[in-house]
């Protein structure tokens, strides 16, 4: 990593200017490698600047002379309080320049990729960058530059601050929309900016006649969704922590059948980076992950990798001609959702955690109500011994949250029954149509229209956390709010 010092404006991001620019030409950039001395001259700045390098006037003046048709997506992955990963979405043959600017000290620090993905017979590539020693609460900016130097895309971001008292975060799942509807579902979510973005399965769509995709259709999916969706352009990067369900997966209603499942995990990884210190990030099994962040501890599981085919759904066996039922019978030899290695994983993060504990998956837990998929409806007796066995873990500060194929919803469980303990799932539904069609008896709150997504703020007290759980619809109103409550242990 190569750090150059220089003067420039300040660059705080709600008053930099935003200008149309003709495209970047064959000439060397200041930002290309060979041109990197002239970082010190701030005459040669200037100079630049007014020949339109755009990398020049953004480091001299903080404006941002960029062609929009030249920006690229990014995604801010999750990573450690002093370290950042993204992922740039880039066409397979080119080459660029990546940089961190921290506007305090006035450095600009040059960085080279972690790694390139790609699929064979793509045009697209993903480039991983990492960038380490950074502090958290403080503002950076990510530049990329192409490959002859020219400043084509900057990000503002910021690193997870782990020691923080208050922790906004917002939860989202479901893409059985429209591509008109993604889009619109981006604006009132960057209106609402978080601090972090949990995002539970089906980040993109796949064709409901297909069952299983091939490793390149579902890169091609990924590209697609990253280069059409305005979440991914924010001028203002966050991180995104992701697990997937059944549409990300490549198979729908997907299981550990699935031929493809290795290079799956590959591509989830490549779009949505995670990069784990095994202290406040911990990987797990398959694409399982854990973070621990501002008292909370927060289990991603893999609803994919391990499982064993679906059993008709619950509300399926209860009611014969329900609409919307699948055929699958499922089999009655080791019934299992996330698997053994998993769930012993996850279950001994629960019994050390003394904070709110989140346990979070891509299809609902608690969702044997609908004809859709569920671990309580697919799994049923899995997930009476998954329960049975988180009971004797002592914690009594669980939260469950999900993607939704429904409503966005705020629903009290019942986890230890009989036992009075009572808990909440929060299922976010932010990028999809929705349904009404099934109501859920145990819904506390769940007014919004079809599509809506979560935001939780958390306060952390002396004795307890404070929780505001509140869904915004697509147009930034909240439509609806309710307040929880957390003990220690």
């Amino acid at each position: 990593m190569k750090v150059l010092s220089f003067r420039t404006a300040s660059l705080a991001l709600p008053f930099l200017f935003l200008h149309c620019a003709s495209p970047p030409q064959a000439t060397q950039g200041m930002l290309s490698g060979r041109a990197a001395s002239a970082l010190t001259d701030s005459v040669e700045l200037d100079r630049l600047c007014d020949i339109d390098d755009a990398g020049a006037c953004f480091l001299a003046k903080g404006e941002l002379r960029l062609d929009p048709a030249l920006r690229v997506p990014i995604v801010q992955g999750v990573a450690p309080p002093t370290k950042a990963v993204f992922a740039i979405l880039l066409p397979a043959a080119s080459e660029g320049f990546y940089f961190v600017f921290d506007p305090a000290k006035k450095e600009l620090l040059s960085l080279s990729p972690a790694h390139n993905f790609a699929q064979a017979g793509s045009a697209w590539k993903v480039v991983r960058i990492e960038a380490t020693g950074l502090e958290p609460t403080k503002d950076y900016q990510f530049l990329v530059a192409d490959g002859t130097g020219h400043l084509i895309d900057v990000r503002s971001f910021r690193t997870l601050d782990a020691r923080e008292d208050t922790f906004r975060f917002a939860l989202m799942g479901g893409t059985n929309g429209s591509t008109q509807l993604l889009q619109e579902n981006w604006r009132p979510f960057q209106e609402n900016l978080p601090s972090a973005l949990f995002f539970l399965g089906d980040s993109l769509l796949v064709e409901a006649n297909q069952k299983e995709h091939s490793p390149l259709e579902l890169w091609e999916k990924y590209a697609h969704a990253r280069r059409t969706q305005r979440g991914f352009f924010s001028l203002r990067l966050i991180p995104f922590v992701a697990t997937w369900d059944d549409h990300d997966f490549g198979m729908l209603e997907g299981d550990s059948t699935y031929p493809h499942l290795n290079k799956a995990r590959e591509i989830l990884e490549a779009f949505f980076p995670t990069y784990a210190d095994e202290k406040v990030i911990l990987s797990g099994p398959g694409v399982s992950k854990a973070i621990k962040i501002a008292g909370h501890t927060f289990v991603l599981f893999d609803n994919r990798s391990f499982r064993s085919p679906n059993h008709a759904p619950s509300a399926c066996r209860k009611k014969k001609n329900l609409s919307y039922c699948p055929d699958t019978p499922g089999s009655n030899e080791e019934e299992s959702h996330f698997g053994r290695v998993q769930t012993e994983w996850a279950l001994s993060l629960v019994a050390k955690s003394d904070g709110p504990t989140w346990l979070m998956s891509g299809d609902q837990w608690f969702g044997d109500y609908h004809p859709f998929e569920s671990f309580a409806g697919n799994h049923p007796q899995d997930f009476r011994n998954f329960l049975a066995r988180l009971k004797k873990s002592k914690n009594r500060h669980l939260l469950f949250a999900s993607g939704s194929p429904l409503n966005t919803e705020l629903f009290r469980v019942r986890p230890f029954s009989p036992d009075s303990y009572s808990t909440y799932e929060l299922s976010g539904n932010g990028m999809s149509l929705g349904s009404r069609a099934f109501h859920n008896p145990q819904q506390v709150l769940g007014e919004c229209q079809a599509s809506a997504y979560l935001v939780v703020e958390s306060v952390q007290a002396k004795k307890d956390f404070q929780l505001s759980v509140q869904a915004y619809d697509l147009e930034s109103r909240p439509c609806f709010q309710n307040n929880l409550k957390l003990g220690r242990r």
